[in-house]
């Protein structure tokens, strides 16, 4: 039992972090004008009502998971990644898609090489990219998978309901490129039922428990402090140089994930 939380529902990856590839996108790359997609983005963010204006307005602009799927896919290709079939991809997102009707995992399922499995993982805040890499663990041990591509995405546009995630600062997809021969080993731990006051007590002693590795902590955690950059799925994810532990908390789930690279 760790203090302040549930028992850590953790997973050792039998994969390899291999590359990370980021794209932000300061510039809106549609504008979506269907009323039956604002209603739905309306449904999406009406629970807060700072957010819930998107079926006021005749149209709203912004980027779609699909718009960087392909994005990513380009620079994926350019950085030699799609020489290799993938098994399986997951997109992981925090906050709705800008327009629900196309999916980014039927994408990347046609244009990925290897015929993958494709599916998304939501409504879990910022958890998501951690709940993404557990069933990575699962899927790839239960069927020897040898790559995976994770796919987190943030769009601002509209954000998600209910406050379960930080408000989006920006859009911006990474990938992360699994891969069995070489990379960065991960593993990931999930606290549940682990209130606000004991968060930094928690995540010190198992930052001290795991030698003390460079901590990068998200915006569920950072708040309102500079920096904490807003994106609630794909922020924080970067290349690593050494021993490193992504971390995040969802308050609205009671949530704190870790994901140790080294």
């Amino acid at each position: 039992m760790a203090e302040g939380g549930s028992p850590a529902r953790g997973a050792e990856l039998p994969l390899r972090l291999a590359r990370i590839v980021r794209r932000e996108f300061p510039e809106p790359g549609c504008r979506v004008e269907d009323p039956d997609v604002l209603g739905f983005l309306n449904d999406a963010t009406a629970r807060q009502a700072r957010r819930g204006t998107v079926a006021k307005a005749d149209s709203v602009v912004g980027t779609t998971f699909a718009a960087m799927a392909r994005d990513i896919v380009s620079l994926l290709r350019t950085a030699g990644e799609l020489d290799e079939e993938f098994d399986l991809v997951l997109v992981a997102h925090a906050t709705p898609d800008l327009h629900p009707w196309v999916s980014p995992a039927t994408y990347l399922n046609h244009a990925l090489p290897g015929d993958p499995l494709t599916f998304s993982v939501s409504d879990q805040g910022a958890s998501a990219a951690y709940t993404a890499l557990r069933i990575i663990a699962d899927y790839s041990r239960r069927h020897s998978y040898r790559r995976v591509l994770l796919l987190l995405a943030d769009q601002s546009t509209a954000s998600c309901d209910g406050g379960t995630a930080p408000e989006p600062g920006g859009d911006v997809a990474v990938a992360l490129v699994l891969d069995a021969s070489a990379g960065s080993t991960l593993s990931v731990e999930q606290f549940r039922g682990v209130g606000p006051s004991d968060v930094d007590g928690l995540l010190a002693a198992r930052v001290a428990e795991l030698g003390t590795p460079e901590v990068v902590p998200g915006p569920g955690i950072l708040g309102d402090e500079p920096g904490a950059g807003g994106r609630p799925c794909g922020g924080i994810w970067r290349a690593v140089a050494g021993p490193t532990v992504f971390a995040d908390y969802d308050a609205s789930r009671g949530e704190l994930s870790l994901c140790l690279a080294s």
